[in-house]
């Protein structure tokens, strides 16, 4: 089962997605992009309120969720099934 929020636009190879979901027998394949930023000023790293260093407008780089997911059909069975 593929799942996919629908305000999302994406592009991307479902097949090889879902061919590394099955090949690696996840139970649950999460859709990633990598995220990146340049922070426009000096950053200070410290320990115990000392400066330990100064790293001049890093680029900052982090794994994204991009709200699409292949899931297998055995991870259904722990969703509760609606009582109300």
């Amino acid at each position: 089962m593929n799942l996919l929020n629908g305000d999302s636009l994406i592009r991307a190879n479902w097949r090889n997605m879902l061919l590394a979901h099955e090949s690696q027998q996840n139970e649950i394949t999460i859709g990633a992009s990598e995220y990146t930023m340049q922070i426009p000023y000096g950053v200070l790293e410290s320990d115990g309120g000392q400066v330990t260093a100064i790293t001049e407008k890093p680029t900052m780089t982090w794994l994204t969720v991009c709200s699409v997911y292949c899931i297998s059909p055995s991870v259904l069975d722990l969703v509760e099934d609606d009582r109300s």
